[in-house]
């Protein structure tokens, strides 16, 4: 109970401070942010906060040390959002 209890919490806390520094910067992701915030969102609401964690870090990979892995073409379903459309979702999911 209390290790979902602080995963909860630490994947909240990745993903906030992700789209908090996104609005701090007052500009909207790229591709790859986007579609790793989205699944990072995805994955919380589904009760998977060790996953969504990972994913807000990945996120968080600059260009330059992406690997080819991380710079997959996410599907359509993943568009890119712009910054208050990802905290609009966000917020409607943290609860």
């Amino acid at each position: 109970m209390a290790d979902d209890v602080r995963g909860r919490a630490d994947a909240a806390a990745a993903i906030e401070a992700y789209i908090a520094r996104l609005e701090r910067e007052r500009r909207d992701p790229d591709h790859h942010e986007c579609g790793w915030l989205i699944r990072a969102i995805v994955l919380f609401s589904e009760g998977k906060f060790m996953e969504a964690t990972l994913d807000a870090r990945r996120a968080e990979e600059p260009m330059a040390l992406r690997t080819p892995e991380d710079r997959v073409n996410f599907p359509e379903r993943y568009q890119t959002l712009t910054t208050s459309e990802l905290r609009s979702s966000w917020d409607e999911r943290k609860g």
